[in-house]
């Protein structure tokens, strides 16, 4: 009994682990030699490292919007990167550049037949960094079915024009961010095994305790 309530208690912890992984978005001016400034952001942590800005935060299991806010002492082509701070895997949907959507921000158009029939993984108006996930009928921010899910390997990044009129002023780009599934390492579900394993095997040796009651029985007939 103790074995089972432990298996469970483990699991179901690991389970809620799982529900957490930490998301990171990029603003990169290097190209152009852009220099960037973050703004107030509520939530974020935020890391500059040269002419790149790094906003990082932790996504639950449920779709929140979340806003980043930057200046640039420069017009020109910044790049925009969606990814994760490590393995753990975050889906993103609804991407909007000063409050206008972003080029394919809901990742819709992937849904459109001839697009899908042509590349079936195409993300259009982005660039993949190794293979980011596609998914085309799931429970996204919108009614569209459509959202990415990245890790820190497999990303997806879009070039953002910063025009002359907001040369020193505030640019914000919003988002939906949640944990996606599988964000879990693989070793937790090796440990979900082993402990069923365990479980198992102090169900299956039950039954020998009662041997000894049986050699009783036959004494008592004597």
């Amino acid at each position: 009994m103790m074995n089972k309530f432990f298996a469970f208690a483990l699991t179901f912890a690991m389970a809620g682990m799982a529900l957490a992984a930490e998301f990171q978005v990029v603003i990169d001016g290097t190209a152009d030699g852009i220099g960037l400034n973050a703004g107030k952001v509520t939530g974020l942590t935020t890391k500059k490292a040269g002419n790149k800005l790094v906003f990082s935060g932790t996504a639950g299991d449920k779709w929140e919007e979340k806003t980043i806010v930057f200046t640039a002492d420069k017009a020109g082509k910044t790049e925009l990167s969606l990814t994760s701070a490590d393995d753990g895997k975050v889906a993103y949907d609804i991407v909007a550049k000063n409050g206008k959507s972003a080029g394919n921000g809901s990742f819709h158009m992937a849904l459109a037949a001839k697009i899908a029939a042509k590349n079936p993984t195409a993300i259009p108006m982005w660039a993949k960094t190794g293979e980011p996930t596609l998914v085309k009928d799931g429970a996204a921010a919108d009614d569209d079915k459509a959202f990415i899910v990245v890790d820190a390997k497999n990303f997806i990044t879009q070039g953002t024009k910063i025009d002359e009129k907001f040369v020193g002023k505030e640019y914000t780009i919003t988002f939906q961010v949640k944990a996606a599934d599988g964000a879990a390492p693989k070793k937790t579900t090796e440990k979900k095994a082993t402990e069923k394993k365990t479980t198992n095997a102090a169900e299956k040796k039950a039954p020998e305790k009662k041997a000894p009651a049986k050699k009783e029985d036959k004494k008592a007939a004597k």
